[in-house]
């Protein structure tokens, strides 16, 4: 969708043009379904994730800025809202981090350049049968593309821990891309 339409219609939204929402919710309910199921992994909660985002959206349209960041603020509130739901559905799945007394060296992180080696296929697989917290944090990472002062902020961790839980994450998808390899 170019720039020109999706300004268009989100200055159609904020006069809150029902025609205009539809057809915004249309451009971009895919692909925030894609981002809400990677973090919930269920249907039901990443179709209920992404309805609940547009009307959030669409109720704070007027605090949004550019209309060519649209696209980068509803994937936020998409994923805001997805990990809230899972802790609300699995408060055990989510260690507080900030209480964990050790911490492992950057050194024992793997090497990036070994998963580029898999297919997608296969590291979206073992991605998804990580831990939670795990499996959370790697999708935000590596799917998503956030960075760790982004992730530590969107996870509610330290930037240590937040840097440490990736390390521990990326080793144990290590692991699990082995077995897979062979």
């Amino acid at each position: 969708m170019s720039s020109i339409n999706t300004e268009l219609l989100i200055a159609q939204c904020k006069k809150h043009n029902t025609l205009a929402q539809m057809n915004l919710y249309k451009a971009y309910c895919k692909a925030m379904f894609r981002v809400a199921y990677r973090i919930t992994q269920n249907t039901e909660l990443a179709e209920d994730v992404v309805q609940e985002a547009f009307l959030t959206a669409f109720d704070d349209l007027h605090k949004l800025t550019d209309s060519n960041s649209f696209g980068s603020w509803l994937k936020r509130i998409v994923i805001f809202k997805s990990i809230n739901l899972v802790k609300k559905n699995k408060k055990h799945a989510f260690i507080n981090f900030d209480e964990v007394s050790y911490k492992i060296p950057e050194e024992n992180s793997i090497d990036d350049t070994s998963i580029t080696d898999l297919k997608l296929n296969e590291v979206y697989n073992a991605i998804t049968n990580l831990k939670e917290n795990y499996r959370l944090i790697l999708t935000l990472y590596y799917i998503e593309g956030f960075d760790y002062e982004e992730i530590a902020e969107i996870t509610q961790l330290s930037y240590a821990n937040c840097r440490t839980t990736i390390s521990r994450a990326k080793e144990s998808l290590r692991k699990k891309l082995t077995v897979y390899a062979s």
